[in-house]
């Protein structure tokens, strides 16, 4: 929390906006630990730079949802490179955006147009 706060101001956010992090904790996972964050506004969470700043020894996975919008949108960063983001999986972007479309099908995603 105090190093997303040291980062707004470094790069002199405007908090009038309305985004803020309300949490994050450390959780067991199974190649070391995981810290959710949950935060609030709308897009990707935090700054992109501040992802692949986060993401350069290990990996960053954000979802987000535009407040009851149809807008989910996701984000998976790893060595400070943005690997795949999507809204919906027939349109992926980023360095590998095929990588993830075998799991996509396994958990059921629809295939058509990928």
């Amino acid at each position: 929390m105090e190093a997303a706060d040291a980062h707004r101001a470094e790069v002199d956010h405007d908090h009038r906006d309305g985004s803020y992090a309300a949490g994050a904790f450390s959780a067991p996972g199974e190649n070391g630990d995981r810290t959710p964050v949950l935060g609030f506004d709308g897009g990707l969470g935090i700054a992109a730079p501040c992802v692949e700043a986060l993401s350069k020894s290990g990996r960053a996975v954000a979802h987000s949802a535009d407040g009851g919008k149809p807008i989910h949108l996701f984000h998976w960063f790893e060595g400070a490179g943005l690997r795949t983001t999507f809204e919906g999986p027939s349109a992926r972007y980023g360095n590998t955006p095929d990588e993830l479309v075998p799991l996509l099908r396994e958990v059921g995603f629809p295939s058509g147009g990928w």
